[in-house]
């Protein structure tokens, strides 16, 4: 629809109003008597929201069909289901060409794993019907990064004993709480991308600036890479047959701890939008890769089998990535922070 201009009217004394385009009203089909929503945005805009019957136009039952030919691998069909579900779609219908009860099964065991809310409703032999019961208030975002962040620091924490101790059973828990990550993260972009389309679900998630659901977008996706590199560790802890020499192994548990408090200090700047917290975590990053190093040499230097070099790196480098995740996460608190700011103080004034 073009731009167009209208006149503010005065109307009573005391109430001002302007007249809304005909053809806008005629294509979310509102009536007179019917009512919309008007939101005062940070920059001083409104946004109206039709309704009808008590929800916003748009927020209605929506379904999406999918068929599956039997050239089609599992992944693909993965991928199409969780883009349905990121899209939006309340109700997910497969149906499969030929009976393939094996291909239905993976999929049912895929859909519980790793989306949050969404439940199979209908199971036939060569069909299933998947709904989304969640709603957004249920799951607020900083709730949702809150949860992501405790799992995700449970599992490094975990991650580096299991190495520590060989501990393959330890190993395979942290392993299968990755998937507790990826579902909280799936749920948190699906929520985001609606916050998109409809300013009313904003409030519903707790987001009081339209401008903060881009960061919480890059936030979450930090913290879900960073939970894919604790259980990276995890699996390695598994081709690892050699005790870890304890020079190595103290300067790994330290390097652990570093990077799960650097975690920690991101998600605190966040809670607070403290610029000074986050600035603290983005400066500690130099302390780890000079530490990262140094590790690196005496790695080099205490083993000759090439696969445990190879895994031990690996370790490190995980590591390393986690710590430049939290980094990511602290930049992206300045700049949100910094948005409602337009006076600055950097340092410590000093007495003369």
């Amino acid at each position: 629809m073009a731009m167009e201009y209208r006149k503010i009217q005065l109307i009573g004394g005391s109430s001002y109003a302007i007249t809304l385009p005909k053809d806008w009203v005629s294509e979310v089909k509102l009536k007179p008597g019917d009512f919309v929503t008007i939101q005062k945005q940070s920059d001083l805009s409104l946004i109206l929201v039709p309704q009808r019957a008590g929800k916003a136009v748009g927020q209605v039952f929506s379904e999406a069909f999918v068929e599956v030919d039997e050239a089609v691998d599992m992944d693909r069909i993965f991928r199409m289901i969780v883009g349905l579900y990121l899209v939006g779609y309340q109700a997910i219908k497969v149906r499969f060409i030929k009976r393939y009860s094996e291909v239905r099964n993976r999929l049912v065991e895929f859909i519980r794993r790793k989306l949050l809310g969404v439940e199979v409703v209908d199971e036939k032999i060569n069909e299933v019907t998947l709904q989304t019961f969640i709603e957004f208030r249920e799951f607020p975002s900083i709730k949702l990064i809150t949860r992501m962040m405790t799992i995700t620091q449970s599992m490094l924490n975990d991650s580096i004993q299991a190495l520590m101790d060989m501990d393959a059973e330890l190993a395979k828990d942290v392993i299968e709480r990755d998937d507790n990550v990826d579902r909280l993260y799936l749920l948190s972009v699906r929520q985001l991308k609606k916050a998109v389309e409809d300013r009313n679900i904003l409030r519903e998630l707790e987001i009081r600036d339209f401008r903060h659901v881009l960061g919480y977008r890059l936030i979450t996706k930090s913290i879900e890479r960073a939970a894919d590199h604790a259980a990276r560790i995890a699996d390695i802890s598994a081709k690892i047959h050699e005790p870890i020499t304890d020079k190595l192994r103290s300067i790994m548990i330290e390097l652990a701890k570093y990077a799960n408090t650097m975690l920690e200090n991101s998600w605190r700047a966040l809670i607070k939008m403290d610029m000074d917290l986050a600035n603290e975590t983005i400066s500690s990053r130099r302390w780890m890769l000079s530490m990262v190093e140094e590790a690196s040499l005496m790695i080099l230097e205490s083993y000759k089998d090439p696969k445990i070099v190879v895994n031990l790196s690996l370790v490190l480098e995980s590591l390393k990535r986690i710590a430049e995740y939290a980094c990511d996460i602290a930049e992206i608190v300045i700049n949100l922070a910094i948005a409602s700011k337009d006076r600055i103080k950097i340092g410590r004034s000093v007495e003369e």
